[in-house]
Parts: structure tokens; sequence; C-alpha cells
């Protein structure tokens, strides 16, 4: 009598998954993976204070002339759109863009106008915007470099590798960190001080500047002086 013995089915094996390619960074891919400019927990400060831009559009639609009543209702756009913004701050989103419109709109027609009411009054507020300008493009070339630029290396060149630190690490000296040019990794110090930095800075430089100081001191002086 033969004894037969079940012959074992063969092991599969594994297929090994194709490594994808990294993806060339163009427009077209940041506007389909939608990468945050900021995370959230560091854009509490700029929401907190484009608040302000609420308080002074209140303050140019009591004014009895028509003109500065436009610049109230466009500076309560602008309120929104910063709301909708800096509540989740998104790169080429339909709140980015939307924002960016209401800014430009609010800048121009503001001068516009001021320069219709009164000499003191365009000083004022030229003079700050062009504060307001440094600032604002200053901050703007440090964030390139210190966070867009790595950011565009590590969500499109996955197979690069990322180190975990700078050589600024051990550097104390707050200014050389502020106006530092080195990038900044995820997930690391220097990548967090440079998000808050960015957000403080754009939060006073912008927000409060051209809100606090310039608008709230030319609504004040037009709801007292020419009316």
């Amino acid at each position: 009598m033969t004894t037969t013995f079940p012959v074992p089915n063969p092991v599969p094996h594994p297929v090994p998954h194709p490594v994808p390619h990294p993806v060339p960074y163009t427009k077209n891919n940041a506007i389909k993976e939608y990468t945050h400019s900021i995370p959230q927990k560091y854009a509490w400060f700029c929401f907190s204070t484009c608040h302000v831009y609420l308080v002074i559009a209140v303050l140019f639609l009591l004014c009895k002339q028509p003109i500065l009543k436009i610049v109230g209702g466009l500076l309560l756009g602008l309120y929104i759109t910063s709301i909708m913004y800096w509540k989740d701050p998104i790169d080429f989103s339909f709140a980015d863009r939307l924002d960016k419109v209401m800014v430009y709109s609010a800048i121009l027609f503001s001068t516009y106008a001021t320069y219709h009411t009164s000499r003191l009054v365009f000083t004022i507020w030229m003079s700050v915007l062009l504060l307001c300008g440094i600032v604002h493009i200053t901050n703007e070339v440090l964030y390139h470099y210190q966070v867009a630029k790595p950011n565009k290396i590590q969500n499109f060149n996955p197979t690069n590798e990322i180190p975990t630190t700078s050589s600024h690490k051990n550097d104390t000296s707050i200014f050389n960190k502020y106006f530092s040019l080195e990038p900044t990794w995820s997930r690391t110090e220097e990548r967090d001080f440079a998000y808050y930095r960015y957000t403080v800075t754009h939060g006073l430089g912008v927000h409060l500047l051209t809100g606090g100081i310039a608008g709230i001191t030319v609504a004040v002086i037009c709801l007292l002086k020419y009316q």
C-alpha cells in the first residue's frame, strides 16, 4: 500500500511595490495638493489681530462723507475675508485669493479716499503704508527661504535626505535667527520659530500697523474734523 502525502501549496513571493518617483514642483501641483501655508496652531495670532479691521470699518461707516463710507464697506469685506483665510490658511485656496483681492482693493481705494480728504490724512496713511510695505516684503522674503522653499523640497521630492537640524541651532542671537535665510525643516525647533516669527510679524506689522495705527488714527481724524 502506497502512502501519499499532500503536496503543500507554493508560498507566493511578495511582489515589491514600485517606488514612486518624485513629482517635480509646479504651480498646478501646488494647487492640487493644497499645501498648508501656516498650520492652524500657529495662525491664531493673525486670526486674533485681524479683528481690528472690524473696529476701523465701523468708524469709517460712521463718517458722513460717502467716499469714507465706501472705505468702511471695503474694510468690512476685508475683515470677513481675513477671518476666512486665517481660520485655516491654505495656499492658492479660494479664501486666499479672495483675501488678496480685498487687500489690494482696500489699499487702492483708501489711498484714493485719503488723497481727496486732506493732506494730513493722506500723509499719515502713506507714511504708515510705506512702513507696512517694508515690513511685509521683508517678512515674505524670509518666509520664502525659511519655510516655503524647503516645503517644496519635502512635498515634491520625498527621496531627498532631509536634515534634522540646521547650523543655527546653537545660535543664541535672536537677530541672526530672525533674519536667517537658512531653510528650516518640519518637526524642528527652527521651523517652529520660523512659523511664530512670520505670524507675529504679520500680525503686528501688517494688521495692527495699518489697522490699529493708521486706520484708527485716520478714521478718528475724519470723524472729528471733516464732518
